[in-house]
């Protein structure tokens, strides 16, 4: 069904998945390496249906920044800003727009 809707990249979505799971070594899940500075606040969004790239790295991110803010999207898909979720949008809006920071573990 993918391959219909996607003739283009379907067959890479449909398939990508089997390559990883014949791979040797089991997945890391760290931001090891990275080490941001600066005072400035950092919004990350993470979604918890992400098929691409799990909350816990979202999390792990925030984690290692200085002043970070998650917004985590309670929903299916990779991508939440600007996909129809008010919470979502109006909490980044917010931050660029009026310099508001987004509470701590804003779930939306």
């Amino acid at each position: 069904m993918i391959i219909e809707a996607a003739p283009v990249l379907g067959p890479y979505f449909t398939y990508v998945d089997v390559l990883c799971s014949l791979w040797p070594s089991p997945p890391v899940f760290a931001t090891a390496g990275m080490k941001p500075t600066g005072e400035e606040p950092i919004i990350i969004i993470g979604t918890t249906g992400d098929p691409s790239t799990p909350i816990e790295w979202a999390q792990g991110v925030v984690e290692s920044l200085t002043d970070g803010r998650l917004i985590t999207y309670s929903g299916e898909g990779h991508l939440a800003y600007n996909r129809g979720d008010s919470c979502v949008n109006t909490l980044v809006n917010d931050f660029f727009i009026n310099d508001a920071v987004p509470p701590e573990d804003s779930t939306c």
